[in-house]
């Protein structure tokens, strides 16, 4: 019931819903039932019984990501660089494009926006032609690049690699030289 619950809240379409998708949920639900009683066990011990933590509190991880020729906005010496990994197809990545654009909007050039294609091919039919028609827009100057994401952001309901290539015919893209490079192994 909890897992139906937990799947229900997420709006996972039906046609993903399945016994693998269950199991891991199950898994999930039940690691955090456990931590919440080691949680609830070790508040009831802290009452009864004087202890002094030992440990240093760790430190926050800091990750590098190669970001050389990623399409990146923002600036250059921005104290803050937000990596994006994201699907032009993903519901979930246009809900965060929004909240990414809200950031730059708030901060400026004080942090840097970069794009990483990450297609999830299996949940996403058009995802790895998306992600290509992104990488052959860039092609072509990056602020394309970024005249596309945000257009896929804004219009990513049922969307067409012929859609894709109507808007960036609207951009002006050298249209020979994009589908060139859509058809190339090297793009791949």
């Amino acid at each position: 019931q909890d897992i139906d619950a937990f799947i229900a809240n997420r709006r996972i379409p039906a046609d993903k819903i399945n016994a693998t998708l269950k199991d891991q949920v199950r898994r999930f639900l039940t690691g955090q039932y456990i931590a919440a009683q080691i949680d609830n066990w070790l508040e009831l011990e802290s009452k009864k019984y004087k202890i002094s933590i030992l440990l240093a509190e760790p430190e926050e991880p800091r990750f590098s990501a190669y970001i050389d020729e990623s399409p990146a906005r923002g600036g250059k010496n921005a104290a803050v660089t937000i990596v994006e990994y994201s699907d032009f197809e993903c519901p979930y990545c246009t809900r965060a494009s929004t909240t990414l654009r809200a950031l730059e909007k708030q901060y400026g050039d004080n942090i840097k926006l970069v794009y990483k294609h990450l297609p999830l091919v299996s949940l996403h039919a058009n995802a790895q032609n998306l992600a290509l028609a992104g990488v052959c827009a860039q092609a072509q100057g990056e602020g394309y690049f970024w005249q596309l994401h945000d257009k896929i952001f804004e219009n990513n309901r049922g969307l067409t690699l012929g859609r894709v290539k109507d808007y960036v015919k609207d951009f002006g893209l050298d249209m020979q030289a994009f589908n060139q490079c859509l058809d190339s192994t090297e793009t791949a």
